[in-house]
């Protein structure tokens, strides 16, 4: 087995940062309830008109996944593959669809991670929630379709693998302008207890039954990541 070490890729984070885009104000719900209206039409048609006319198709291709993956027992089967003797890791100020974009411009294309909600697929996307979950909804129009055919709520040793198109600017939640088609992108939905809802309300963050929550999200994004072919671990999350 190789000896794994971890190191802080510095020139990493500078190029995620430089490509961190400003993030749109618009608080208004009935602005972003339009989004996901005009998602679903778009969904619907199979892609839509870029700024210079051309059509740009955002159908999942035959053989797209979208699936659930369970975790398995702690000390079960270890991650497969290749180990790596090192692995970069950086904590970078950008949001998760622009770190998503960069590494796919550098030629190192990552599973992005959605900080998913585990009993309704998008969170409050149609409500025009401002979370992480429905941002992601927001510029991904396949997202949400493809979430709602999963079976939730989302066990808290589960996570969901999909494929999508990152089809719209972070900044104005418009359609990437000619010469930015839509990037294909995947995505890992895992859920960390929600304290708030009634399943939750006998733990407290830190105890036992917290902790193994979390672990078996943490071990199911993971293994959804590997067995689905990020065979270099590359993944990023963010806000």
């Amino acid at each position: 087995m190789v000896s794994a070490s971890f190191v802080l890729d510095d020139s990493l984070r500078d190029a995620l940062e430089r490509a961190a885009v400003p993030r749109p104000n618009s608080g208004d719900r009935n602005f972003l309830t339009s989004v996901a209206r005009e998602n679903y039409r778009m969904v619907k048609a199979g892609g839509y008109q870029d700024s210079a006319g051309r059509w740009q198709d955002i159908r999942l291709p035959t053989g797209a996944r979208n699936c659930t993956y369970r975790a398995p027992p702690p000390g079960g089967r270890r991650l497969g593959g290749t180990s790596h003797a090192l692995t970069r890791v950086c904590v970078a100020n950008c949001d998760t669809a622009s770190a998503g974009r960069a590494m796919a411009g550098m030629g190192q294309p990552a599973v992005m991670l959605n900080f998913a909600n585990a009993h309704h697929p998008g969170g409050g996307y149609l409500r025009g929630a401002r979370a992480q979950e429905e941002d992601l909804c927001r510029l991904m129009p396949p997202l949400y379709s493809s979430l709602k055919r999963l079976r939730y709520p989302l066990p808290p040793d589960a996570a969901h693998y999909t494929h999508t198109f990152l089809v719209r600017s972070p900044t104005t939640y418009e359609a990437e302008p000619a010469g930015r088609p839509p990037l294909p992108a995947a995505i890992v939905s895992a859920a960390m207890p929600d304290m708030k809802h009634a399943s939750c309300k006998r733990i407290r963050a830190g105890d036992a039954e917290w902790t193994r929550q979390v672990d078996g999200a943490i071990r199911a994004a993971l293994h959804a990541a590997r067995d689905e072919g990020a065979r270099r671990g590359h993944l990023c999350w963010g806000r």
